[in-house]
């Protein structure tokens, strides 16, 4: 009767270790402060598929395709120290422009995280 509980004792610690080392095996969050030395890009989103970046208005895709070709550009190290900010443009008129605006911001950060950009701030 003693055989299958040590059985079961050293699966169960087998099972818990794995456990343990699977809840250490996460990617590192973002730091509490930006360092922006590999570049800063401010983003508005306006709900109608344009962004206004450094004055210009792009439309959404042709802004992250800019940015793909301007990310594969950098080194790992440059790209963990660039940040991007992201705000909803103020004065949206309509309830239903603002709610664009939020999808088209959140749908951007699932782009910038797969590009490999780690510091986004929603503004």
């Amino acid at each position: 009767m003693n055989a299958p509980r040590q059985r079961w004792s050293a699966t169960a610690v087998k099972a818990v270790a794995t456990l343990l080392l699977a809840a250490c095996a996460t990617e590192p969050s973002a730091p509490d402060v930006l360092d922006a030395s590999g570049g800063l890009v401010e983003v508005a989103f306006a709900g109608d598929g344009f962004v206004h970046v450094a004055g210009e208005r792009l439309p959404l895709d042709a802004w992250v395709l800019r940015m793909r070709q301007r990310l594969r550009t950098m080194d790992a190290a440059a790209r963990a120290s660039f940040v991007v900010q992201l705000r909803v443009r103020d004065g949206l008129a309509e309830r239903a422009e603002a709610l664009r605006a939020e999808a088209e911001l959140n749908r951007t950060v699932d782009e910038l995280h797969v590009m490999g950009v780690r510091q986004i701030r929603i503004l």
